[in-house]
């Protein structure tokens, strides 16, 4: 199957999640990767156009080796990224054309020239060469569907999602994998316990969570809201049950994400599992957005398929627990 190319925007992107370990290559010069690239991304110098063909499969060679090296586990989406500017235009598409190639080898590069030597490492063996770009051409063959450009380029990701920009002279705050359902509105999980120093990284200043949530303070019982260490929570009494009726905080819900919203907060959902917070997700989407019952569904369920799952979910095509989307199906008037 031919590879699609299309431009996705940065959100798109950020859910996949990046920490999956898919190929992510960044067209910049060196010296702009090293002051500061998402993470997981690969540096790649695109041969100039006054490069000869050897040159260019010399840097083809080099591309495969350090795939190869880097041992990405998933090949069906190959993220690229240039200058948000477009004067990386001609450098992105030198690459989404050799992966073409490679894939479309059916399994096997056509043509190596022995002679051929990487830029950087001891490894002067022609046939070892092959075999790396063999292997990256038969993984690119059997997975690869589709690339992906960054849409506005680095600079419009790491202005939207800072903490997945990785800068060597900088302390670093590990960042676990959390759904961005909007720019102000993150989808929590039972497998993310963060902390302020995360929550710090990730922007969020307001949090909606239950008594149970990891990080909730005991003094949370007693009060609605409450600021602690520069967060702002809304504590949402629900138990982690099946027949938990989650209209009863839909109202303050929504309206905690609207004012948190327009005063250009960030809210985390951590209401026990994703399960919850997607229907507090979902009726936010319905009474404050507008959007129907199965539009709504779709934009907040799309977290619990793509953007990684945690220990209550109990796979790839998980969806919010029916009680809770029945029950906000109810809410917007529609059938499910």
């Amino acid at each position: 199957m031919p590879i699609t190319v299309e431009r996705r925007d940065a959100k798109d992107v950020y859910n996949l999640p990046l920490f999956d370990a898919y190929i992510v290559i960044d067209v910049r010069n060196p010296e702009h990767f090293a002051s500061g690239h998402i993470y997981t991304a690969l540096s790649f110098t695109v041969p100039p156009a006054t490069a000869t063909e050897e040159e260019q499969e010399t840097a083809l060679v080099q591309l495969a080796m350090d795939l190869v090296d880097n041992g990405p586990e998933k090949y069906g989406t190959v993220v690229l990224y240039g200058y948000a500017d477009g004067s990386s235009e001609a450098q992105l598409d030198w690459v989404v054309q050799r992966l073409r190639q490679l894939q479309e080898s059916g399994g096997a590069f056509p043509r190596f020239r022995s002679n051929v030597r990487p830029t950087a490492g001891d490894l002067s063996d022609a046939d070892w060469l092959r075999s790396a770009l063999n292997r990256l051409c038969e993984k690119l063959h059997t997975h690869c569907t589709q690339i992906w450009l960054v849409d506005q380029g680095f600079e419009g990701f790491a202005k939207r999602f800072p903490h997945m920009i990785f800068q060597s002279d900088t302390a670093q705050v590990a960042i676990p994998p959390v759904y961005c359902c909007e720019d102000f509105l993150y989808l929590g999980s039972r497998a993310f316990k963060p902390t302020p120093a995360v929550l710090t990284a990730m922007g969020i200043t307001h949090i909606i969570a239950a008594d149970e949530a990891a990080f909730t303070p005991q003094s949370f019982i007693d009060a609605p809201t409450t600021t602690e260490l520069g967060f702002c929570y809304l504590r949402c009494n629900v138990p982690d049950r099946n027949d938990t009726d989650m209209g009863a905080c839909w109202d303050a819900t929504t309206q905690f994400i609207q004012d948190t919203a327009q005063a250009g907060g960030r809210v985390l959902l951590q209401l026990h599992g994703r399960s919850r917070s997607a229907s507090v997700a979902i009726a936010f989407y319905m009474d404050a957005m507008g959007l129907g019952c199965r539009e709504a569904t779709a934009a907040a369920a799309a977290g619990l398929q793509e953007g990684g799952r945690g220990d209550d979910l109990p796979g790839p095509a998980a969806e919010p627990a029916q009680t809770s989307v029945g029950d906000v199906a109810k809410f917007g008037g529609c059938g499910m």
